[in-house]
């Protein structure tokens, strides 16, 4: 085991199951380490090592596999004292820290700078979590046991799966098709086509865990407790009040305007395309059916009324259209209901590192936030995690968005 511990009690340490760096990694070396946790997507990360005799070079070459933890050793008391008086519960006892993030080593670099400091660089990826490739047909069961079937092929052995289309029943009608690898297949399926939250990652004791489910019940998943191993809920963000977390923050309102940018996204269901469009005014998603035979009728009809030119100005007038009133005439909309909480907005903050942070978890906001961010009635998503220690210290890059932000229609990525 390495590791490198700085003046506020924060470190990381590495371990290899592949070869043999408890002597051969020095503490004096490591430089920095930075993990990625985001929605959807397998963590990654980076490493470096000062490395003058490029003795680290040859040691994490690609494939090797390495295992992290990071956190705190010995946690300030009065930090403890204030978070687990505001929302975290009995979390903040003790060592505060993380372990079992298993990665691979992948594009190893190294430079020299002016200075003469010759570095060590290392991608890493929790690539473990991907499996091979698979083309295969589910024509049976229902699209919960779909979900669960291959998180268990994935070797996942804490499930949270529940989402409001898991019961129904799959038939050769309405068959399933994968060509990818499991865990693209069910970032597919999530994002694309059940709009469902879905994220996996490592336990404490090196276990996968993932969550697959509604994103109005992710306050209710056990899935924070498993992967951070802690018991209450630390997403608190506070600017200037007693925990005071925050170093600094930025938000912006993404809200699109009518019918243009990221307010409509299509869907395929059933083979047939449909666009969702998030209607700001009256807070409804009214999602819209792609209608063919109206754009033959209107194509057939111009050039009956003006020949192959007429046709060629509408196809043109088709590939210039830059918001969907212009093209309403052509879909129905087959569907109205209440919008997910979310107006489009997006926080991003730097943070004093805490490593009970970690993405598809819910926000909480305190002091020095304007009203419309620090709103009880908007539900926050902490979307992605960055994750830095060096010697200067464990510092974060988190980006928090409302549902709206992260899709059109409040549906998370």
């Amino acid at each position: 085991m390495a590791g490198l511990s700085n003046k506020d009690s924060s470190f990381f340490e590495i371990q290899s199951p592949d070869v043999s760096i408890d002597d051969l990694i020095m503490t004096k070396d490591l430089i920095s380490l930075t993990i990625v946790e985001e929605m959807g997507k397998l963590p990654v990360g980076t490493i470096q090592l000062y490395d003058p005799n490029f003795i680290y070079a040859r040691i994490l070459r690609t494939g090797v596999s390495v295992n992290l933890a990071w956190g705190y050793k010995n946690a300030d008391v009065s930090v403890q004292q204030n978070l687990a008086n505001i929302l975290n519960l009995d979390e903040f006892k003790g060592t505060i820290e993380r372990r079992g993030l298993q990665m691979m080593c992948l594009q190893p670099s190294g430079g020299a700078s002016v200075n003469s400091l010759v570095h060590f660089n290392a991608n890493l990826m929790a690539i473990g979590l991907r499996g091979e490739d698979q083309v295969r047909v589910f024509r049976s069961g229902t699209k919960g046991s779909v979900v669960r079937q291959v998180l268990t092929e994935m070797g996942v052995a804490i499930q949270d799966v529940r989402f409001e289309r898991q019961l129904e029943v799959i038939t050769s009608e309405t068959e399933i098709r994968q060509w990818e690898s499991n865990f693209a297949f069910l970032t597919r399926m999530a994002s694309r086509e059940w709009r469902t939250l879905f994220s996996m990652n490592y336990t404490p004791s090196g276990k996968l865990a993932a969550v697959f489910i509604d994103p109005w019940l992710i306050g209710t998943s056990a899935y924070q407790k498993f992967v951070t191993g802690g018991s209450g809920g630390s997403n608190y963000l506070d600017y200037k009040g007693q925990v005071s977390n925050v170093i600094s923050y930025n938000w912006t309102n993404n809200e699109g305007e009518q019918g243009q940018g990221q307010n409509v996204r299509m869907l395929i269901v059933d083979g047939k395309a449909t666009f969702v469009r998030y209607v700001v005014q009256d807070d409804k998603v009214i999602t819209y059916q792609l209608r063919p035979d109206r754009i033959k009728e209107e194509f057939d009809r111009k050039g009956t009324d003006s020949g192959f030119l007429g046709q060629t100005e509408l196809l043109k007038d088709f590939l210039s259209v830059k918001d969907f009133v212009t093209i309403e005439r052509f879909f129905d909309p087959i569907e109205e209901k209440t919008a997910p909480q979310g107006l489009g907005y997006k926080v991003n903050a730097r943070m004093f590192g805490n490593p009970m942070i970690t993405a598809s978890n819910i926000a909480k906001f305190g002091q020095g936030f304007p009203d419309q961010i620090g709103s009880s009635s908007t539900k926050w998503y902490i979307r992605q995690v960055v994750h830095t220690i060096n010697r200067d210290g464990y510092f974060m890059e988190v980006e928090i968005a409302d549902a709206y932000t992260l899709t059109p229609t409040g549906v998370l990525l």
